[in-house]
């Protein structure tokens, strides 16, 4: 149903100078830098300023606790992709879970991400999870504007035993006193992340322009590791209380 009118529709929307940011990530001096910006006077400069608002497009539909079990090749459409499908793919289960989390720039998102770092290790030593399924379990967010957290679990082991098991990992996460003596591994492990992300030009302009959009300062990144030094274990525990336990869940599983 796409025609070449409704293309032309949509770039013209998108067309405007509030709806563009320009970044670039390099070894730039002085001069490079002045040709660079004259190139993009040049092809950018002339688009007109129009007020714009994102509120209007913002939509998170609400998170509840509840469970959803589904065929999971009622989502496969494409007769290719099935047909190079082997045997063990269809026996590979999912389960996955839903819930809110704090953006980027909030108070408590260090925290919380921190805390997904130590459910992933409360999940990867889960007495209920075969090996195959707590080494392909962990915890993603989504980020955004209005982010998404998830955990996942995929394997061969049954999805509704690896949701209980999963579950049941809730209760497992450390003491304030456990994760107290811990959290210095979790810290370096997410700062490095942070810091390897700076040897690729790549990933270090997503940093820029995430840190640019979200947290209104191009510059944020670069302050990223003091803050996560700063956090305590308390911060972590209050995080994961708030957003893993008290925070609606909701359970998707497929066969």
């Amino acid at each position: 149903s796409v025609t070449y009118e409704k293309v032309c529709a949509s770039l013209e929307e998108l067309r405007r100078a509030s709806k563009l940011r320009i970044a670039a990530c390099g070894d730039f001096d002085e001069s490079s830098s002045a040709s660079l910006i004259l190139l993009l006077e040049r092809n950018f400069g002339k688009i007109e300023y129009e007020p714009y608002s994102l509120d209007n497009e913002l939509f998170l539909p609400s998170i509840k606790n509840k469970e959803i079990s589904f065929n999971k090749l009622d989502l496969l459409k494409d007769k290719a992709l099935l047909d190079s499908m082997k045997d063990s793919d269809y026996s590979m289960n999912l389960v996955l879970a839903c819930f809110s989390c704090p953006n980027l720039g909030e108070g408590d998102y260090i925290p919380f991400a921190l805390s997904t770092l130590v459910f992933d290790s409360v999940l990867r030593k889960s007495p209920g999870l075969t090996d195959e399924n707590a080494l392909n379990s962990g915890c993603g967010v989504l980020t955004g504007r209005k982010s998404v957290a998830f955990i996942s679990s995929v394997g061969h082991e049954n999805p509704e035993q690896a949701l209980s098991a999963i579950k049941l990992s809730f209760s497992s996460f450390p003491d304030k006193s456990t994760l107290g003596r811990t959290l210095s591994v979790y810290k370096r492990h997410y700062i490095n992340k942070i810091v390897s992300s700076f040897e690729h030009s790549d990933k270090e302009i997503l940093s820029l322009i995430s840190s640019w959009i979200y947290l209104g300062d191009e510059k944020a990144y670069t302050r990223r590791a003091l803050q996560i030094n700063s956090v305590k274990a308390e911060d972590v525990i209050a995080a994961y209380e708030k957003y893993f336990i008290n925070a609606p869940v909701c359970w998707f599983y497929a066969r």
